[in-house]
C-alpha cells in the first residue's frame, strides 16, 4: 500500500501480490507488478505490469503504462497522463460511479465496457467492440463495433466505428455528425436518438427501434424491416423490407422501394416531391393523408389508405389502389390493377394488363383515356371521361362508361357507352354493348354489331370514306343514316331509320329500312324496304328494293 507517500522503483521492476495507492506516488521508470492493483487516487509514474486494475475512488493519474488485461473503473477518475498508456488488449469496464479521463490523449484498448459511467476528454479511445449500457461518452471513440445495449448512452463525442448496432436502451447524439460517415447503423429494439441534430452514415437498418429526435439522419441507403421513425431521413435510397414501419417524419430519398411488410405514413408530405415510389410485394398506406413524389410504379403491392398520391406519372404492372391517386398520367402496362380509390389523372393510358375499376365514378370526368392493347374492366359499376380513345383494346363489364367522345381505332367494347359523339376512325371495332351516343360517325375501319339494338333509336349514323358498318346478324334502329363516298352497310342483320337514310354513295349489302334517298352512285347488293327515292346519280341494284320507288 502506496499513501500518501511515494514508491519509487527507479529503473527498477518488482513483483507483488497486490497493490494499492491511496492517494500517494508510484514513482520510476520501471514496472510494478501484482495480480491486481486497486487505485484510490494519486499518480502512478512508473509502468504497471499484468493483472487486474480497479480505479475505486478519488482521481489517478497514469502516467506510466499499465499490461492490466482487465481495468475497472468502479469509483472516481483514471486520468490518461499520455497516449498508449493502456494495453492493446485491455477489457476497459467504466461503471455508473467512475470516469475514464482520456484528456488529450489516444489510446487503444480491446474491449470497452460503459456501464453507466463517463468517458472524459478531447482524445480517442479505440477499441475492437465498446458495449455501451448507459452513460456518457464525451471524448471520441475510434473504429470498431459499437454496440449500445441498454440505458441511456449520451454520445458527446464522436465514433469512428465501422459498426453500430443499437439492440436496447437509448443511443443519444449529443450533437451533429457524431457517427461516421462510413458506418452501417443498424437499429433494433433499441431508440437512436438525434435531438435536434443531423448526422450522416454509411447505411441504416431499422430492425424494430425507434429513430427519435426532429434532426436528420443521411445514408446511402436505408434498409426498413418494421419501427418508428420520429425524426428526418436525409437523401438516398429507402427500402421498406418486411414489419411496419412508421414514418413520422420526412424522408428526402431520392428512390422509395417498398419491397415486403407496409410503409405508414405518420402525417402528410413524409416522401420527397421528386422520389422515385415504387411498390413490388408491400404496401404503402397513407392513412388518411395526402403526399406527392416525381413518379410511382405499382408491381404487385398496394396502395392503401384514404389519403391522395400525386405523381407526374402512374405506373401500373399490377396490384391494388385502394388510397386516391392525384392529376398526372396513368399507365397500366400489365397484369390485373383493381382501382378502388379515384383517380384525378389527366390521362388515363391503358397499354396492357387489365386496369378494373372497383367503383363508379373513379376516373376523372375531365380525363382522356386511352385503350391500347389493354383492359378496361368497368365491372358492374358507371363511370364517366372528357374522351375515350380505343386503339386494339377491349373494355368489358356491365356498367357504362360515358365520354363527350369517344374515338374508335379497333379492338373490343362488351360495356356499354353512354351519351356523346362515336367516332369510328379505323381498324375494326367489335361492339357487343349498348351505345347511348346521338352521333356515330364511322369515318376509316370498321364498326361491328355484335347483337340487336346496340345503337341508340335517336342516333344519327354517318358512313364515309372506305369506312364499313357491318350490322352483323343483329337488327337494329336509328333516327338517320347517312352514307358517302365508298362507305359500307353489311351484314344480315336490318338497319331501320326512323327518319331519312340518304345514299351519295358507296354499297349496301345489308338490310336498310326507312325512307331512303339516293343522291349519288350507290351499289346495292342487298335488301331496300319503305320508300325509296332516287333524286340523282345511278342505283345499281341487285338485291331487293322497296315497293315505294320513285326515280
Amino acid at each position: 500500500m502506496v499513501g500518501p507517500g511515494t514508491l519509487n522503483l527507479g529503473a527498477f521492476s518488482d513483483t507483488v501480490g497486490t497493490f494499492t495507492l491511496n492517494s500517494g506516488t508510484l514513482d520510476g521508470t520501471g514496472t510494478l507488478i501484482a495480480s491486481t492493483y486497486d487505485l484510490n487516487g494519486g499518480l502512478v509514474k512508473a509502468n504497471l505490469g499484468a493483472g487486474t486494475l480497479n480505479q475505486l475512488s478519488n482521481t489517478t493519474t497514469l502516467q506510466g503504462t499499465s499490461g492490466a488485461l482487465d481495468v475497472n473503473i468502479l469509483g472516481g477518475t483514471l486520468a490518461l497522463g499520455g497516449s498508449d498508456r493502456l494495453a492493446n488488449n485491455a477489457t476497459v469496464t467504466v461503471e455508473s460511479a467512475g470516469t475514464l479521463d482520456v484528456r488529450v490523449s489516444s489510446d487503444v484498448v480491446e474491449n470497452l465496457i460503459l456501464n453507466g459511467g463517463t468517458i472524459n476528454g478531447s482524445g480517442t479511445l479505440t477499441a475492437t467492440i465498446y458495449n455501451l449500457a448507459g452513460g456518457t461518452v464525451n471524448a471520441k471513440l475510434g473504429t470498431g463495433t459499437l454496440n449500445q445495449l441498454s440505458g441511456t448512452t449520451l454520445l458527446n463525442g464522436t465514433s469512428a466505428a465501422h459498426e453500430v448496432n443499437i439492440t436496447g436502451g437509448t443511443l443519444a447524439l449529443g450533437a451533429s455528425a457524431r457517427l461516421s460517415v462510413g458506418s452501417a447503423v443498424t437499429l433494433g429494439a433499441g431508440t437512436l436518438d438525434l435531438g435536434a441534430f443531423s448526422d450522416t452514415v454509411g447505411s441504416f437498418t431499422l430492425a424494430g427501434g425507434t429513430l427519435a429526435g426532429t434532426g436528420t439522419l443521411s445514408a446511402a441507403s436505408y434498409s426498413l424491416y418494421g419501427g418508428d421513425i420520429h425524426a428526418n431521413l436525409g437523401t438516398g435510397t429507402l427500402t421498406q423490407v418486411s414489419g411496419t414501419t412508421n414514418l413520422n417524419g420526412s424522408s428526402a430519398a431520392t428512390r422509395v422501394n417498398v419491397n415486403g411488410g407496409t410503409l405508414a405514413l405518420g402525417a402528410s408530405n413524409r416522401l420527397a416531391d421528386s422520389a422515385d415510389l415504387r411498390i413490388a410485394g408491400g404496401t404503402l398506406n397513407l392513412g388518411t393523408f395526402s403526399d406527392s413524389v416525381g413518379s410511382f410504379l405499382l408491381d404487385g403491392g398496394i396502395l392503401d389508405g384514404s389519403g391522395t398520391l400525386t405523381a407526374t406519372t402512374y405506373k401500373l404492372l399490377g396490384g391494388t389502389v385502394n388510397a386516391n391517386l392525384g392529376t398526372g398520367s396513368l399507365f397500366q402496362t400489365a397484369s390485373n390493377t383493381l382501382l378502388n380509390g379515384k383517380s384525378a389523372a389527366d390521362y388515363v393510358n391503358v397499354f396492357g394488363g387489365t386496369l378494373t375499376l372497383g367503383s363508379s365514378n373513379l376516373l376523372s370526368d375531365s380525363s382522356i383515356l386511352r385503350v391500347g392493347t389493354g383492359t378496361l374492366d368497368l365491372g358492374a359499376f358507371d363511370d364517366k371521361v372528357n374522351t375515350l380513345r380505343l386503339n386494339k383494346g377491349t373494355i368489358v363489364g356491365t356498367g357504362a362508361l360515358t365520354a363527350s367522345t369517344y374515338r374508335l381505332n379497333g379492338g373490343t367494347i362488351e360495356a356499354d357507352l353512354g351519351k356523346g359523339t362515336l367516332k369510328q376512325l379505323g381498324g375494326r371495332t367489335l361492339f357487343t354493348g349498348s351505345s347511348a351516343a346521338r352521333r356515330v360517325k364511322i369515318t376509316d375501319g370498321t364498326l361491328d354489331l355484335g347483337k340487336t339494338g346496340l345503337l341508340a333509336d335517336k342516333a344519327k349514323v354517318f358512313v364515309s370514306g372506305t369506312a364499313k358498318l357491318d350490322a352483323g346478324a343483329a337488327d337494329d334502329v336509328v333516327a338517320s343514316y347517312i352514307q358517302e363516298d365508298r362507305g359500307k352497310l353489311t351484314g344480315k342483320g336490318e338497319l331501320t331509320v326512323d327518319k331519312f337514310a340518304k345514299l351519295t354513295g358507296g354499297t349496301v349489302s345489308g338490310s336498310l329500312t326507312g325512307p331512303i334517298a339516293v343522291q349519288g352512285d350507290v351499289k346495292v347488293t342487298g335488301d331496300l324496304a319503305g320508300s325509296l327515292k332516287v333524286n340523282r346519280g345511278t342505283l345499281t341494284l341487285k338485291g331487293d328494293a322497296a315497293a315505294n320507288t320513285s326515280v
